[in-house]
């Protein structure tokens, strides 16, 4: 039998399969070479879909100020300080997603990392960004991914249950409601999906306003232990966090060394862009201010970057938890009427005998006679009775 469902399951075995079937039925003779040709035109069997490489000979429509200054500092297409490890770091943060059902979304992911992180899984992505301006280059820039613009405080870009995994960068930072994202997140997640994010977390009292001089909103951060609060009171289980401070520095140390080499190059390039180059260095100054107070509290650990994992339960695991709580509740046990309260007291006139007594036909065993009787076909004289 199992030896059936292979052939059946297996997809060489089913086209030769196929074949032979086709060809008994035509009244052909078979021919492996034609399986041959046909199994090697074919797609493999569980291969991921192609993913069109990132081209570098794109040509882009000229980004505002703000996008241009970024894009000085973190290179095209990059919104913040990254490197190939801080990419790997949130790929394995997502964990194994290829081949499972569902949508792989991403917020606040600069457009770079999610081209590669589309071709690391071999699918579409889709992409949600709370910076109009983000958004729109992402757009531009992306060839492995659907882009859209999203409110964090009302992110309604996912439908519910339709994400196997979200990856997002500093989304907690920026958001008001730090609850209600991690509800939302959690509602757009099929079963046993994961939300993996990266975002700072700040010591308590410390406000580090002039570290996000130039950023998007005024940073809402909160403290460790509060953001795995708001996980636990979601549902999310699993809930890990790692810190990756200091490779976020030396992705920051990297760019900045790269800008200097570059800066006056820039600077000509921006004065023959008259108010927009202005402009740009104008944010770019901002910037590297914001980020240069940003690294002091960074490597005083008054604030740190760190990677979290959460993962929504499975049925599996939530049926698991339930038979842990049943297991968890005091068992019953047998207590008397004494214990539980009750008076008890005896009746002298009470008898508990029966106050009944069978009949003596119905205490007679009935005989082998009795159940021809009882069983026996009915004669001419029952059937007259019935209609006496």
């Amino acid at each position: 039998m199992l030896a059936k469902l292979k052939t059946i399951t297996d997809e060489k075995a089913r086209v030769e399969l196929i074949a032979r079937l086709d060809a008994w039925w035509g009244g052909r003779e078979f021919d492996p070479d034609a399986v041959a040709e046909k199994l090697a035109d074919a797609p493999a069997a569980g291969a991921p879909p192609k993913v069109r490489p990132l081209s570098e000979d794109k040509h882009l429509r000229k980004p505002p100020p703000r996008i241009a200054a970024l894009e000085m500092i973190w290179g095209r297409g990059r919104w913040l300080p990254s490197s190939g490890e801080v990419d790997g770091l949130m790929l394995e943060a997502l964990g194994r997603q290829r081949g499972r059902i569902g949508k792989l979304g991403l917020v606040g992911i600069d457009a770079i990392a999610a081209d590669l992180i589309a071709g690391a899984m071999g699918e579409e992505v889709v992409i949600a960004d709370w910076r109009m301006p983000c958004a729109t280059r992402t757009a531009q820039i992306v060839d492995n991914g659907i882009v859209k613009s999203c409110d964090l405080d009302r992110m309604t870009c996912f439908d519910d249950g339709s994400l196997k995994a979200l990856l997002s960068v500093e989304a907690m930072t920026y958001v008001d409601h730090k609850g209600g994202l991690a509800a939302r997140v959690h509602r757009a997640l099929r079963d046993g999906g994961r939300w993996a994010f990266m975002d700072y977390v700040a010591i308590p009292g410390f406000k580090p306003k002039a570290s996000f001089a130039s950023a998007w909103a005024e940073p809402q951060m909160q403290t460790e232990k509060q953001i795995r609060a708001h996980l636990e009171t979601c549902g999310f289980r699993n809930i890990t966090s790692r810190d990756v401070t200091q490779e976020v520095l030396s992705a920051t140390r990297s760019a900045f060394a790269r800008l200097g080499a570059a800066l006056e190059d820039a600077t000509i390039a921006a004065s023959e862009n008259g108010r927009d180059g202005a402009l740009m260095l104008q944010e770019l100054s901002w910037e590297a201010t914001a980020w240069k107070a940003r690294m002091k509290a960074l490597d005083s650990s008054c604030i740190n970057m760190l990677i979290w994992t959460a993962d929504k339960p499975g049925a599996d695991i939530l049926e698991a938890e339930s038979d842990d709580f049943v297991e968890s509740l005091p068992k019953e046990k047998a207590i008397s009427p004494e214990e539980a309260g009750w008076t008890v007291t005896e009746d002298e006139d009470f008898d508990a005998s029966p106050d009944w007594t069978a009949d003596e036909d119905e205490t007679k065993p009935k005989t082998a006679s009795d159940d021809a009787d009882d069983d026996g076909p009915l004669g001419q004289d029952d059937i007259d009775n019935l209609f006496d």
